[in-house]
């Protein structure tokens, strides 16, 4: 039996947590009103209520590492550093676009490239390219969709997929590549399968060190003009 695990995803606008038994799902819930803050130590009582089962036995605890929003990544890492310590559990962070990529591969096991990509801004997304095997083509980066892309990555279309909330996008800039998209949502239900391969391998991250992936500094930008004035 177990581990048990508790799974937090709050990269994007859904919020969503669920609690795994081994690499079965035993509960989740999700909210997508995109109030992380608030909504979030709600979801862990309601799991752990469908589960009948206390915060205490629990046997590790996995959270989204990024990339994504920068203030929704913190709200999960935060909350999830805090229940590691103070429950003394290990801490695991996954990443998100391999966590995508994993999802993809069990819809379409026919493929051998998953591009999955995760919404930045604009024309802006977050990239990752995994072969068949799931080993990493492509490292993390933030790409611009265009053209040139698919020029670059130099992959047959017709095996590759796209799949992450970045890939309703690509139809919109990109019209020399058309691969297969997936719908693959964000949720941490689909955590559940690299979670409990990072837990058996004791692939842990100190909560002192454990911070977000935020890949890229957060859009930040100051009024030209005084809103206020004395």
């Amino acid at each position: 039996m177990g581990p048990y695990l508790l799974h937090i995803e709050t990269s994007a606008k859904t919020c969503s947590v669920a609690i795994s038994e081994g690499s079965t799902c035993l509960a989740h819930a999700e909210d997508y009103s995109g109030e992380h803050t608030r909504v979030l130590n709600n979801l862990i009582r309601e799991v752990l209520a469908g589960c009948q089962m206390q915060l205490n036995q629990l046997d590790g605890i996995v959270v989204n590492e990024g990339p994504g929003s920068y203030t929704s990544l913190r709200i999960g890492v935060v909350a999830a550093k805090g229940l590691s310590y103070a429950l003394d559990k290990p801490l695991i962070l996954v990443p998100g676009l391999k966590t995508i990529a994993r999802a993809a591969r069990q819809k379409h096991p026919d493929y051998d490239y998953c591009l999955a990509m995760v919404d930045a801004r604009r024309d802006e997304v977050y990239l990752a390219v995994y072969d068949h095997d799931l080993r990493p083509v492509i490292s993390i980066e933030s790409v611009l969709l265009n053209n040139e892309l698919s020029e670059r990555l130099k992959l047959d279309s017709k095996k590759t997929i796209i799949a992450g909330s970045g890939a309703a996008k690509w139809n919109l800039f990109i019209q020399n590549w058309e691969p297969v998209q997936v719908e693959i949502e964000m949720l941490a239900s689909n955590m559940i399968p690299l979670g409990i391969e990072l837990y058996n391998s004791s692939q842990f991250t100190d909560c002192s060190l454990a911070q977000p992936f935020y890949l890229k500094l957060p859009n930040i930008t100051t009024p030209k003009e005084k809103l206020i004035t004395r």
